[in-house]
């Protein structure tokens, strides 16, 4: 991993500690940095930082909150594309509506495939939903109601 300079402390960073750990203790540093997705020293702070600001119960990483918030951002957006396929697939229904109460003859085929859309369309809600799910369910173990 390459180390990024974390530039929005005015004036940098004053203070150095060094931190001697065992092996043990480096693989689980590396797996929990590798896991957010940074370095060790970034792991740490993070870390620390956000075990000292907690009275009790579990707590968050900035970049753990971070990758919630993307991951509610991207539901939000699945949630957005099923309404307007939803759309889509109502304005379809209506067509099939009006032909059949002006007596034309009804495009079964047609019919079928709106069900099929509508069918793949409700299993995408569903995984939205059980994503939104897993997100509101992670927060509430924080303590975030």
């Amino acid at each position: 991993m390459t180390q990024q300079k974390r530039s929005h402390y005015k004036g940098g960073r004053q203070h150095r500690h060094i931190v001697r750990v065992s092996p043990e203790e480096e693989a689980v540093l590396l797996q929990g940095a590798a896991r957010q997705g940074v370095n060790v020293v970034q792991f740490l702070v993070e870390s620390a930082t956000a075990m000292a600001a907690s009275e009790d119960g579990p707590v968050e990483t900035v970049t753990g909150r971070r990758r919630r918030m993307e991951e509610l951002f991207a539901a939000r957006h699945a949630l957005a594309e099923v309404a307007l396929q939803a759309r889509r697939i109502g304005v379809n229904v209506n067509q099939v509506a009006k032909a059949a109460n002006t007596g034309q003859e009804l495009p079964v085929d047609a019919m079928r495939g709106y069900l099929v859309d509508a069918d793949q369309l409700l299993r995408t809600a569903r995984e939205v939903a059980g994503r939104i799910d897993v997100a509101i369910d992670e927060l509430a173990a924080l303590g975030v109601s």
